[in-house]
């Protein structure tokens, strides 16, 4: 996966999330807010990668080209703050910062302060957890993982309103990594002389209603 590809796929699924936000009945200032959400995970994702691109990535980032932005590390924590102090009615946007951050997200976090972050997250999902009323998750096969070494289950089709947006950002999260890793691989088993890697085959599904 070159560049231009990575990125004009990028492009389209943010595209999608406001689309499909905005038909779901939900306000344009949120569904921009999940989208810039997205937009500025997964510039982090690449940027702490090995990809060939990394460095033109980092230089033109796609935060750049779809929100003027450079500091999404921080402008990231500012607007999940403005979207908590709003309540309920951000609660899909709130919830796709949350995906962001338990897929691994750091932002102004990432040299140190995990506790802080760690914190942060808590008390966002039991902002989330309270306003669904003692929901279990995001979706019918979700679980919010607790610890790194954490697994993604199955994303099926019955997403509620509120869940949509963070399936939509799950499904971007494990594209971007699953070209990534590819990447990796490619770079790897170019050494043959070195190491000896099994072929991997990076599977994506996608079920939207």
């Amino acid at each position: 996966m070159d560049r231009e590809r990575l990125a004009n796929e990028v492009r389209m699924l943010i595209g999608d999330v406001r689309k499909r936000a905005l038909a779901a009945g939900i306000e344009v200032t949120s569904a921009d807010d999940a989208g810039y959400a997205i937009c500025a995970a997964i510039d982090e994702a690449v940027l702490a990668s090995v990809c060939d691109f990394r460095k033109s990535w980092e230089s033109a980032p796609l935060q750049l080209a779809l929100y003027g932005d450079q500091l999404a590390g921080e402008h990231f924590f500012d607007r999940l703050e403005r979207l908590r102090e709003r309540g309920r009615s951000q609660l899909p946007a709130i919830e796709v910062f949350h995906m962001c951050l338990t897929l691994g997200f750091r932002g102004r976090y990432h040299l140190d302060d995990e506790d802080k972050l760690r914190y942060l997250m808590a008390r966002v999902a039991d902002e989330i957890s309270q306003a669904r009323q003692g929901s279990t998750g995001l979706a019918p096969n979700w679980a919010r993982p607790d610890a790194p070494a954490f697994r993604l289950r199955r994303i099926v089709s019955a997403f509620a309103v509120g869940g949509l947006l963070a399936g939509i950002g799950i499904t971007c999260w494990l594209a971007l990594h699953a070209g990534l890793r590819r990447e990796a691989l490619g770079a790897v088993s170019g050494q043959d002389d070195i190491v000896q890697l099994p072929a991997q085959v990076a599977r994506v599904s996608i079920t939207l209603p």
